[in-house]
């Protein structure tokens, strides 16, 4: 028998992604033991998207929770995935629904923000043997894992403790309206930063949320590949200004770090951005008390809504993107400098929630967890990896373990 999963928001614009890729790899596979059925309010929009599919369709607004139960609630059905945003008004809703029908819920969430607000039913989820797992989309998925076999290696070569992670992320070309408006409700007069709580002797430190002025602190980040070192006469790549802002990879990343054998004192998390972008946000942090204003934020919606709904096929082909994690030791000297380049964000998180969603049924934690517990990231071999990354470049760019090894054996 399939495993049904609720795709709902299915006919927005990440929606349709998701919900292609979906019928692409689940559909009519025996193999795969996923079958989508879409879901969302237009029952117009969501019939059209059926047929072009040949999917099942289930049409229910999140404010009919009756509706959502016998859904959710019916024989058959295993997990729900989020597409549809915003996520302050979907989440809540659809995850208790999760939960009080016992089905394993995971969206591509990238608010901060809802990601606090969910993390609150981890307790209850783990206690109805379901999991949550809020930002399977393409940074979150991506540095997470990224971050997670980083530490994992650490503690294979005897590493227990790091100074500073750091997250960073190229500019985007490209941007849907949704990925705008999550963007613009990021801005904050200050920006969180994870910092290590003083502890007692032989304790571990606490990982704890922390916050700096928003717009002060930038850094040069190298973006570009290297494929090792550079060539006679060449020289070293540009290096380019990123911010740090709120990322919901923060918070999964203090996750990891906290669950790992490694104690870490810092993470930041930084975006690549052009100097009318730097502008931009630091005019908007002075501008942050007035999002609680009503028409300041219809103004906001109304500007948004003038952007096209996201990019077409082709400009998604060109634009790739790059994940950088760096780590140091606290005194300087880098252990980790490792860059990923991705697919496009909006089709590679199509990859990341099938990728995320087909975990569920082969590793079992329930609670609260972060995309890379749903990938085995201590296996050398890991298809689910491989599949995953199968379109991805990465470079280890400085590893303090091979070092270390290469040590050991003289």
């Amino acid at each position: 028998m399939y495993r049904q999963i609720l795709l709902y928001g299915a006919t927005g614009f990440s929606g349709r992604i998701v919900a292609r890729a979906a019928a692409r790899r689940w559909a009519g596979d025996a193999k795969s033991g996923f079958e989508p059925v879409l879901a969302g309010r237009d029952a117009s929009k969501l019939n059209a998207l059926g047929r072009e599919l040949g999917l099942q369709t289930r049409v229910v607004a999140l404010d009919d929770p009756q509706r959502l139960d016998q859904i959710l609630g019916a024989q058959g059905m295993f997990a729900v995935i989020n597409a549809a945003g915003p996520f302050a008004a979907t989440a809540v809703p659809l995850a208790k629904a999760a939960l009080r029908n016992e089905r394993h819920y995971v969206d591509i969430n990238g608010e901060a923000d809802v990601y606090k607000q969910l993390d609150d039913y981890g307790y209850l989820a783990e206690r109805r043997g379901i999991t949550m797992v809020c930002g399977a989309g393409h940074s979150a998925t991506t540095s997470d894992l990224m971050l997670a076999v980083a530490l994992a290696r650490l503690a294979r070569q005897g590493i227990t403790e790091v100074g500073t992670v750091r997250i960073a992320f190229s500019h985007v070309k490209f941007t849907s309206q949704g990925s705008a408006q999550t963007a613009w409700r990021s801005i904050r007069e200050q920006t969180m930063v994870v910092r290590a709580r003083t502890a007692e002797a032989g304790e571990r430190p606490m990982l704890e949320l922390d916050y700096e002025p928003s717009g002060r602190i930038e850094r040069m980040f190298d973006f570009s590949a290297r494929n090792g070192a550079h060539g006679p006469g060449q020289s070293a790549p540009p290096r380019r200004i990123a911010m740090l802002v709120n990322l919901l990879d923060l918070l999964t990343a203090r996750i990891t770090a906290m669950r790992s054998h490694v104690s870490v004192r810092r993470i930041e998390s930084f975006i690549e951005m052009p100097e009318g972008a730097r502008i931009f946000v630091q005019l908007g942090t002075l501008s942050a008390p007035l999002h609680a204003l009503p028409a300041w934020r219809r103004l906001v919606r109304s500007q948004v809504a003038l952007l096209p709904e996201g990019p077409n096929a082709e400009e998604r082909r060109q634009d790739r993107h790059t994940v950088l994690l760096e780590i140091d030791d606290g005194a300087g000297r880098t252990l980790i400098d490792c860059r990923m380049e991705t697919p496009d964000p909006y089709d590679f998180t199509a990859d990341c929630v099938l990728g995320v969603t087909e975990g569920l049924a082969r590793r079992k934690l329930p609670g609260w967890r972060t995309p890379a517990e749903l990938f085995d990231v201590m296996a050398e071999d890991d298809p689910a990896m491989k599949r995953l990354f199968a379109d991805c470049r990465f470079e280890l760019r400085k590893d303090v373990t091979d070092a270390s090894q290469h040590a050991a054996v003289a």
